[in-house]
């Protein structure tokens, strides 16, 4: 898998972890950690992903809770 297809890949998980928690509302991030767990995301990734999303200002965190933000 070259740079780009690795990038695009990023960008789609992105948007599909985005897009779960749009259509949730708000989802506890350890049901959402576990369930892309299973897929073989790891801990460490988990939390980027969703520092992506909160700095972009697209979720909020609150507690342990992930809320749609826009």
């Amino acid at each position: 898998m070259n740079t780009a297809q690795k990038q695009k890949l990023a960008i789609e998980i992105v948007m599909a972890v985005a897009e779960t928690i749009r259509e949730a509302g708000e989802i506890p991030s350890g049901h959402l950690y576990a369930g892309l767990m299973e897929k073989g995301c790891t801990l460490t990734q988990y939390d980027n992903l969703i520092r992506t999303l909160i700095e972009s200002g697209i979720v909020r965190k609150s507690g342990h809770m992930l809320k749609w933000a826009i």
